[in-house]
């Protein structure tokens, strides 16, 4: 399911002469490849960030992020970079109306929409676009906001692809500041148990209410959700509260009592 290894960040001549086995099995793993630097921050101990291209939707990029974003506990961003177009002048005149100004106001509408078309996903998303090279926006993000992972896509190029184009994936793994998460397109995907993800709205059995909600207050301390409680049934139906942050829950189960905490109540 998973290939977790270190990577020595090697740059330059010594990558040329000694190469990369950590990026040779990111362009040809079967399953998503999580890479780690020695001097990379803790993993998960940070919030999530989702390096994005737009050809990225159905390669489950986005679905791993929140999948992972929500088993830590932890807030997910979706960062896009745009990449200036560099054309000669007279060409640059006539294309004044795709300034980069302009391009980045539509990714961060696009991006905005991509993710509020996915109600299904289990976290709170946060999207964010800046103008810049994909490579040193990427890892100077990750920087700046502390994250604890970086999920991102790989196309997995190999031969003249590669050398021509370069590798985005490969070159973030080298140079980011904590563990890399790369989802080669064609890969299996990354996937996580239902009991896991604690998402969406069906029965828990009684025998796992009690680890279910020690879960739940785990989330809850670490970033606090926003969540509605509602009775059904037993003649009390109606809302108990909608939209409070949940602070923690408790179960006592020889009273069969459900205690929830939340601000302002």
């Amino acid at each position: 399911d998973l290939i977790v290894m270190g990577t020595h960040g090697r740059s330059g001549f010594n990558r040329v002469v000694m190469g990369s086995t950590a990026e040779y099995v990111l362009r040809r793993a079967p399953c998503p490849v999580l890479t780690v630097r020695p001097d990379a921050a803790p993993f998960g101990e940070g919030p999530v960030l989702c390096a994005l291209e737009f050809e990225d939707a159905d390669d489950g990029v986005l679905e791993a992020a929140a999948g992972l974003a929500h088993a830590l506990g932890t807030r997910l961003v979706v960062f896009h970079a745009v990449e200036p177009i560099v054309l000669p002048a007279p060409y640059a005149v006539e294309m004044g109306g795709l300034g980069l100004d302009e391009l980045v106001r539509g990714a961060r509408e696009a991006l905005a929409e991509r993710l509020t078309s996915r109600p299904d996903l289990p976290v709170a998303m946060e999207s964010l676009a800046e103008a810049g090279m994909a490579v040193p926006s990427i890892v100077e993000t990750a920087e700046r906001m502390g994250a604890g992972v970086i999920v991102q896509g790989s196309h997995g190029r190999r031969g003249l692809g590669r050398a021509l184009l370069g590798s985005v994936a490969e070159a973030v793994a080298r140079r980011a500041p904590c563990p890399v998460l790369t989802l080669r397109r064609g890969a299996r995907p990354l996937t996580v148990s239902e009991r896991d993800a604690l998402t969406g709205a069906r029965p828990i059995s009684r025998d796992d209410w009690s680890s279910t909600i020690d879960a739940l207050s785990l989330y809850a301390e670490r970033d606090p959700w926003e969540v509605s409680v509602s009775v059904v049934g037993g003649g009390a139906d109606g809302d108990v509260f909608a939209g409070a942050h949940l602070r923690g829950l408790t179960y006592d189960p020889h009273d069969d009592a459900l205690c929830i905490m939340v601000d302002g109540a």
